[in-house]
């Protein structure tokens, strides 16, 4: 993709560093501008050098964040559910009673959750971010369970060693809070971790999945 020069001063999307008016940039859609200048890279698409994990993790977590607003904006301009009091087929509705309509929602309550795959049956592909959390984050003494603190967030890797597979933690967005779990916004939510996922696989990590559950 052919770099452009911005009217507008912005994040770069890979590494965070502001980006003036006539930077040279690259622009992927979804408003995720790429800066030329400000950090390597390689081009047409291809992956990153791998960065210290801390890094990678500011750089998903804003990634997410732009993703969340992005599918909000795109989806969540009606009303697509509508909440019912005493619906007809419902197993605790009463025929005596009337059917009325109590609220409406744009999405159903949901959350997202990201994986890593450990399992050794098919390589182990998320065994690089797991070793790389381990080696640069802080154990907890009574759970299988390691956190990586940043400016921006905390977050915490829990190990499962039953499935091979284990379960990362807190926001993915840098706002905090829950935004990125997206309670009451299970489309938007899982938008935003698998925006996670795809800008970690840029920095080298991979392995990296999604599902959505609804609450």
């Amino acid at each position: 993709m052919d770099p452009i020069t911005l009217k507008y001063t912005t994040d770069c999307h890979d590494c965070g560093t502001t980006l003036g008016v006539g930077a040279s940039v690259r622009w992927y859609g979804r408003g995720r501008i790429y800066g030329t200048d400000c950090h390597d890279s390689t081009d047409h698409g291809a992956p990153s050098v791998r960065r210290p994990l801390a890094y990678a993790l500011d750089a998903a977590s804003k990634g997410s964040e732009l993703a969340y607003d992005a599918y909000t904006a795109q989806h969540y301009k009606a009303p697509a559910y509508a909440v019912v009091e005493n619906a007809a087929g419902d197993w605790a509705s009463d025929p005596n009673k009337p059917e009325r309509v109590v609220d409406i929602m744009s999405d159903v309550c949901g959350f997202a959750t990201v994986h890593v795959d450990n399992s050794r049956r098919n390589g182990a592909p998320g065994a690089q971010f797991i070793s790389a959390f381990k080696a640069s984050g802080k154990a907890h003494a009574h759970l299988p369970e390691w956190s990586i603190t940043t400016a921006t967030a905390t977050y915490r890797l829990h190990r499962s060693s039953y499935t091979g597979r284990a379960a990362l933690g807190s926001p993915w967005t840098v706002r905090g809070g829950y935004h990125g779990y997206g309670n009451g916004a299970m489309g938007a939510a899982g938008a935003s971790a698998e925006e996670f996922c795809k800008v970690l696989a840029a920095h080298g990590y991979v392995g990296l999945s999604v599902t959505t559950r609804i609450d």
